[in-house]
């Protein structure tokens, strides 16, 4: 009412139509373009989801049925995943619901097969998927410590801690999966999930630094040093 039909038409069709239709906010991207962000999103365990093509070829040769509370889920993760594929305004963080049913199915999964201890095929591409994710573990502490130059807000110490945290959380993953305990394996890669969680935000995400904004406030302050906020009345 205040504003008019401009705000309608910019809300509507400028923050909504444009952003979806054409490339006004941003390039277009791949098809594709979010697929690594969901397997970085499920990060260490996404090399759980590699098991689901078998699945989905049973399901279509309808030589395996899933339940109710499957399908729900899988269209869950599926509806947004598709509509905003095929959009050309791709952002991260559009995507991000979808992680929640995918965890809820990884978590289903990885029960089946652990509920399963005398089936050989079973366990054994439930450890191939730990020690893939182990790997990616250990991959990532590699990349920290050849990045930690090129990270200048990383105190170098901090740095320190931290692949040595990730390393081994990898390698007791790595050990983890070949102890014949599959019980412990989801515990173990919780576990790991939690230390590089922590470890990434405490070394880089959360280090201290200057920020834009601080060093837009200290050129203010250089050339109006007598100048403060003023706020109307109340």
């Amino acid at each position: 009412r205040e504003h008019g039909a401009g705000y309608l038409h910019h809300f509507f069709v400028g923050e909504n139509l444009d952003r979806f239709a054409t490339d006004r906010y941003n390039e277009p991207r791949s098809l594709l373009f979010y697929v690594p962000i969901v397997a970085g999103g499920l990060l260490p365990w996404s090399p759980f989801m590699a098991p689901w093509t078998r699945t989905a070829w049973q399901v279509a040769t309808r030589r395996r049925a899933l339940s109710r509370e499957q399908w729900w889920l899988v269209a869950w993760a599926a509806v947004p995943f598709v509509f905003y594929s095929i959009s050309v305004g791709k952002q991260p963080r559009y995507v991000l619901p979808i992680l929640p049913p995918l965890a809820i199915l990884l978590a289903r999964s990885i029960e089946w097969r652990m509920a399963s201890p005398g089936d050989t095929g079973r366990q054994r591409t439930l450890r191939w998927c730990t020690v893939a994710a182990a790997g990616i573990l250990l991959l990532l502490g590699a990349l920290l410590h050849r990045a930690k130059p090129l990270l200048f807000a990383l105190d170098p110490a901090t740095g320190t801690v931290a692949t040595t945290v990730i390393v081994v959380a990898g390698a007791g993953l790595l050990a983890l999966a070949w102890a014949r305990r599959p019980a412990w394996l989801p515990v173990g890669i919780a576990a790991a999930s939690v230390a590089t969680l922590l470890s990434l935000h405490y070394s880089i995400y959360s280090a201290e630094g200057i920020e834009p904004v601080q060093k837009m406030t200290a050129v203010f302050r250089m050339h109006w040093p007598r100048a403060t906020p003023s706020y109307p009345p109340a």
